[in-house]
Protein backbone atom coordinates (compact mmCIF):
# COMPACT_ATOMS: atom_id res chain seq x y z
CA UNK A 1 0.00 0.00 0.00
CA UNK A 2 2.86 2.39 0.80
CA UNK A 3 4.45 1.65 -2.56
CA UNK A 4 1.19 2.54 -4.31
CA UNK A 5 0.92 5.82 -2.39
CA UNK A 6 4.49 6.77 -3.32
CA UNK A 7 3.79 5.73 -6.90
CA UNK A 8 0.84 8.17 -6.93
CA UNK A 9 2.65 10.96 -5.06
CA UNK A 10 5.56 11.29 -7.48
CA UNK A 11 3.44 12.30 -10.52
CA UNK A 12 1.37 14.63 -8.33
CA UNK A 13 4.48 16.44 -7.09
CA UNK A 14 5.84 16.66 -10.64
CA UNK A 15 2.51 18.06 -11.89
CA UNK A 16 2.40 20.64 -9.09
CA UNK A 17 5.99 21.67 -9.87
CA UNK A 18 5.25 22.00 -13.59
CA UNK A 19 2.16 24.13 -12.94
CA UNK A 20 4.14 26.31 -10.52
CA UNK A 21 6.88 26.88 -13.09
CA UNK A 22 4.22 27.60 -15.74
CA UNK A 23 2.66 30.29 -13.55
CA UNK A 24 6.07 31.83 -12.78
CA UNK A 25 6.99 31.97 -16.47
CA UNK A 26 4.19 34.46 -17.17
CA UNK A 27 4.80 38.23 -17.09
CA UNK A 28 2.88 41.09 -15.52
CA UNK A 29 -0.83 40.75 -14.99
CA UNK A 30 -0.98 37.25 -16.50
CA UNK A 31 1.46 36.11 -13.81
CA UNK A 32 -0.71 37.57 -11.07
CA UNK A 33 -3.87 35.95 -12.39
CA UNK A 34 -2.22 32.54 -12.91
CA UNK A 35 -0.52 32.65 -9.50
CA UNK A 36 -3.66 33.55 -7.60
CA UNK A 37 -5.80 30.97 -9.40
CA UNK A 38 -3.34 28.12 -8.95
CA UNK A 39 -2.62 29.19 -5.37
CA UNK A 40 -6.27 28.99 -4.42
CA UNK A 41 -6.64 25.66 -6.22
CA UNK A 42 -3.58 24.10 -4.55
CA UNK A 43 -4.57 25.37 -1.10
CA UNK A 44 -8.08 24.00 -1.51
CA UNK A 45 -6.79 20.60 -2.65
CA UNK A 46 -4.37 20.59 0.28
CA UNK A 47 -7.10 21.27 2.83
CA UNK A 48 -9.32 18.61 1.27
CA UNK A 49 -6.51 16.06 1.44
CA UNK A 50 -6.09 16.76 5.17
CA UNK A 51 -9.60 15.41 5.73
CA UNK A 52 -8.52 11.82 5.02
CA UNK A 53 -6.26 11.62 8.15
CA UNK A 54 -3.76 9.31 6.47
CA UNK A 55 -0.05 10.17 6.84
CA UNK A 56 0.46 10.15 3.08
CA UNK A 57 -2.45 12.51 2.43
CA UNK A 58 -1.47 14.78 5.33
CA UNK A 59 2.06 15.26 3.97
CA UNK A 60 0.76 15.81 0.46
CA UNK A 61 -1.83 18.24 1.85
CA UNK A 62 0.78 20.27 3.70
CA UNK A 63 2.91 20.39 0.57
CA UNK A 64 -0.03 21.60 -1.51
CA UNK A 65 -0.97 24.22 1.09
CA UNK A 66 2.61 25.56 1.23
CA UNK A 67 2.90 25.79 -2.55
CA UNK A 68 -0.57 27.36 -2.73
CA UNK A 69 0.31 30.03 -0.18
CA UNK A 70 3.56 30.74 -2.02
CA UNK A 71 1.67 31.17 -5.29
CA UNK A 72 -0.93 33.44 -3.68
CA UNK A 73 1.87 35.59 -2.24
CA UNK A 74 3.50 35.85 -5.65
CA UNK A 75 0.10 36.77 -7.11
CA UNK A 76 -0.20 39.70 -4.72
CA UNK A 77 3.08 41.23 -5.92
CA UNK A 78 2.65 44.79 -7.19
CA UNK A 79 3.25 45.57 -10.85
CA UNK A 80 4.34 49.18 -10.21
CA UNK A 81 7.02 49.15 -7.51
CA UNK A 82 7.67 52.89 -7.44
CA UNK A 83 5.35 53.51 -4.49
CA UNK A 84 6.23 51.78 -1.23
CA UNK A 85 3.72 51.00 1.49
CA UNK A 86 5.87 52.25 4.37
CA UNK A 87 6.46 55.68 2.82
CA UNK A 88 3.96 58.47 3.46
CA UNK A 89 3.23 61.11 0.85
CA UNK A 90 3.17 64.06 3.27
CA UNK A 91 6.31 63.27 5.26
CA UNK A 92 8.40 66.31 6.15
CA UNK A 93 11.45 66.65 3.95
CA UNK A 94 9.96 64.76 1.02
CA UNK A 95 8.55 66.49 -1.99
Amino acid sequence: MVFLQIFIAIPVVVLVTQLYLFAMSREGELRQVASRGLGITFSTCGVVSLVFHRPFFVLLGFFLIMVGLLLMAKGLDRLDKKIYIDRYVNEPGQE
